[in-house]
């Protein structure tokens, strides 16, 4: 019993790394900022576990970049790991990258990514202050 005391006591300051050590990892957001909007989803890679990613969010019209390399853990996630951006009001693309692969969200992963869904552009993304927009999932590993 002090030995699960211990341990348990220790693992919530920090001194045993759980598995998932060294992964950038948090909760999800359900405030949205004034003046904000957020954008999340489903992150997945073509391998057996899905690798620290940059998620980025790409401006159409000013080029700029907004990223993050948090995943969040859970099970609303399609293999449970995911993200979230706050960006200000724009139209985005949505991608992740890892090394030199990058994966888009596009036609493709709201089609399921069957066989049968060819449209791999990216999908640009209108983000409106206040709004969440869920199921923004850059999984598109085939663009």
């Amino acid at each position: 019993m002090k030995a699960t005391v211990l341990a348990v006591s220790l693992a919530l300051i920090g001194f045993v790394n759980p598995a998932w050590a060294g992964e950038k990892v948090a909760a999800t957001l359900e405030y949205v900022p004034p003046g904000l909007g957020v954008i999340q989803g489903s992150l997945s890679y073509p391998g057996h576990h899905i690798p620290a990613l940059s998620i980025c969010a790409k401006e159409v019209t000013t080029k700029e970049s907004y990223c993050t390399e948090t995943q969040i853990k859970g099970s609303q996630y399609q293999y449970g790991v995911g993200y979230q951006l706050q960006l200000p009001p724009g139209r985005y693309q949505v991608y992740a990258t890892y090394g030199n692969y990058r994966a888009y969200y596009s036609p493709a992963v709201a089609c399921g990514l069957h066989i049968r869904c060819q449209d791999h552009q990216p999908l640009v993304v209108e983000v409106q202050a206040g709004q969440r927009l869920p199921e923004i999932s850059p999984m598109d590993w085939f663009w």
